[in-house]
């Protein structure tokens, strides 16, 4: 699943949170890759800098330097690890 989310910051706030659902939810918690996909020169120290998987979704926590409200864009993709051992 690829998933495109906007983080949204007031101004002079440093972490933001964001939530994404997956239905239907996965058997088990998937891996989760993310990018940031804003121009990192409009917001050079942005960083993903928690993430908490769950197999029903997935929390990400980004922080970057206080300043003027702006947005910042994640690519998100979840990808469920398949158990060769399962029936």
């Amino acid at each position: 699943m690829d998933a495109l989310l906007t983080v949204e910051f007031a101004d002079g706030q440093k972490n933001a949170a964001v939530h994404l659902p997956f239905c239907p939810m996965f058997q088990a918690a998937p891996t989760i890759d993310t990018t940031i996909k804003t121009n990192l020169s409009t917001v050079p120290d942005a960083a993903v800098t928690d993430i908490s998987v769950q197999p029903f979704g997935v929390r990400i926590e980004v922080r970057r330097p206080p300043g003027p409200p702006t947005e910042i864009q994640l690519l998100i993709h979840a990808e469920e690890v398949l158990d060769e051992n399962r029936a």
